[in-house]
Order: structure tokens, then sequence, then C-alpha cells
């Protein structure tokens, strides 16, 4: 596991989506839903505050409105975390005095947190592929709409 590459990493997530996506078409083919992939799948606990969000389409949506709003709250505090380091590294080197070591820190405390805002915007974009793939639109899973009575 010591010896896992990134491109081997992203070679397995890609075989995995184009399974899934590979699957949910051949379902889609023979007239099943996709829903029939997967079985009845029951929500976690603490869903159900958000199924009452989504009574207006006969509820079900809690799922979704559930893990947008982790998604939305975890990129806010990695955000956040991302400005305080580029702070705290501003403030390295203005203080260093010329210290190659603490410049260095410094320097490395950016390279990282550029590294992460990367990763923050990675993710939405592998997010907004899965939920492509799925259900077909690109910002389903991030921005679920109910669909019900008007």
């Amino acid at each position: 596991m010591k010896n896992l590459k990134p491109q081997s990493l992203i070679k397995v997530i890609a075989g995995v989506l184009i399974g899934l996506a590979t699957t949910v078409k051949q379902v889609a083919a023979q007239g099943a839903s996709p829903a029939d992939i997967f079985g009845a799948i029951t929500p976690p606990a603490g869903v159900s505050a958000y199924d009452a969000q989504a009574a207006a389409s006969g509820g079900g949506l809690g799922l979704m409105f559930f893990f947008s709003n982790i998604v939305k709250i975890l990129t806010i505090v990695a955000g956040l975390w991302v400005l305080v380091n580029f702070l705290m590294a501003g403030f390295s080197i203005v203080t260093g005095g010329g210290d190659s070591g603490s410049t260095k820190k410094a320097y490395d405390k950016i390279l990282y947190s550029v590294i992460g805002l990367v990763i923050i915007v990675a993710s939405y974009t592998l997010i907004a592929l899965v939920s492509l793939i799925v259900f077909g639109q690109a910002d389903y899973i991030l921005n679920p709409v109910i669909n019900g009575a008007k």
C-alpha cells in the first residue's frame, strides 16, 4: 500500500466511475430504473429533517440535501483553513528576519495550502462528474431541486 502512486489511484477511481456509468446505462436500456441496481436504501438518522424539506416532491431527497449541505460546510471550513494558513505563512515570512529555516517552512505552508485549494476544486469537479454520469445533470448533487406541485 505504501507504493501506491497517485496515477494508480486516479486510474482505479476512473475505472470504478466508468463501470458504474456502464451498469446504470445497461439497466436503463433494459427499462429498469437506477434504483433497481442498489435496491432499497434506508437513509441514516438525522436525514428525516431534510426529508421534511423535500415533502413537496413526495420525500426521498433528504439524503441528497444532507450530502449537499455536508459538502458545502466542508468546503467552507477547508477554504477558511487555507486562508488561515496563507496568513500565518505570510506572517512567518515577514517576521522571519531572513532566517532561511522559517522562510522555507512558510513557503512549504503556502505550497500545501495551494495543494489544498486544488483538492477542493478537484472534489467539486469529481462530484459534478459523478452527478452528470448518474443523474444526467452536473449540479444535481450539489444543488438538488425539489420538483413538486406549485
